[in-house]
Order: C-alpha cells, then sequence, then structure tokens
C-alpha cells in the first residue's frame, strides 16, 4: 500500500540521514535500523502478489476446459496437451494443499502459463469440406450419382 510505501522511504531517508552524519551515536544508529526494519516489515506487497499469484493459478485451472475447447489445444501435440493436463493437475494439487508455498503456487502458475503457451494447434480449415457439401446438390443431379448402386447413394447421403 502507498501508506507503508512513504513510511518505508522516509525511514530510508531518516537513516541516510544517520548515516551521513559524522557524529551519530549509536542510539541514533539503533533507532534508524529498527524504524527502517519496522517499516520494511510492514510492506505487504509480497502477500499481496502471493494471493494476486494463488488467484491467477485458481483461474488458470478453472480455464482449464476452456482452453481444451481451443482448437490450439484440440489440434494442437499430444505431448503438448499431456504437459498441460499435467501441469493443471499439477496446478491443482497446490491448491488444494491447506498451505501452500509462495513458490509452489508461483512454479505452478509459471508451468500452467508455459504449457498453455505450447499448444500450438492451428485452426481447423473446414472449407475444402464446405465446398463439397455445397457441391452435394450438384452431385445428386449427375448421372454419377443416379446411376450409382444404391449402395453407394446411400453412403453418400450418410
Amino acid at each position: 500500500d502507498e501508506t507503508q510505501k512513504t513510511a518505508y522511504d522516509k525511514a530510508v531517508t531518516a537513516a541516510q540521514t544517520v548515516l551521513d552524519k559524522t557524529n551519530a551515536t549509536q542510539a541514533e544508529v539503533n533507532q534508524a535500523l529498527q524504524d527502517l526494519e519496522t517499516a520494511n516489515s510492514k510492506l505487504n506487497g509480497d502477500a499481496k502478489t502471493e494471493a494476486a499469484n494463488k488467484a491467477a493459478l485458481e483461474a488458470a485451472v478453472k480455464d482449464a476446459p476452456n482452453v481444451r475447447n481451443t482448437s490450439a489445444y484440440y489440434n494442437g501435440s499430444e505431448e503438448a496437451q499431456t504437459t498441460y493436463n499435467n501441469a493443471i493437475t499439477a496446478g491443482q494439487a497446490v491448491l488444494d494443499q491447506a498451505n501452500p508455498s509462495a513458490s509452489e503456487v508461483k512454479n505452478a502458475l509459471d508451468a500452467i502459463n508455459a504449457a498453455k503457451d505450447n499448444l500450438k494447434g492451428e485452426a481447423t480449415d473446414k472449407s475444402a469440406l464446405q465446398k463439397a457439401v455445397d457441391n452435394s446438390a450438384t452431385v445428386k443431379e449427375s448421372n454419377n450419382y443416379t446411376n450409382a448402386d444404391e449402395t453407394q447413394k446411400t453412403a453418400y447421403d450418410k
């Protein structure tokens, strides 16, 4: 928070003033050090980062079904899919822990993000199939279709 940052910055400035003072007493040095350590301990950036990482990990695990419905996933390599699935499983295992460490959460999140980035499947190209389906009316009017055996007609119509 800004209040803690400001307090820390003031403590650093005050500590530097004591350091610059040629005749600073040991009591002044000790007090400046204590004030600086107190201000440092009240900084909560790490806790906020940890909470943000845990929330991001929860979101990444929860988003897995959506990712699996993308062409990047289902047209991706089996190896990339397996790596992604394993990362999701490991991420869920971290979330299932009572008190996972910050590094466990960050490592799991990083693994999921890396695995997701490695899903390189391309979009499915259905244009040739669409053209053939669109052309089916023409095929059904052709002699090739009308003179075909019933089994071939049935197979084509399926």
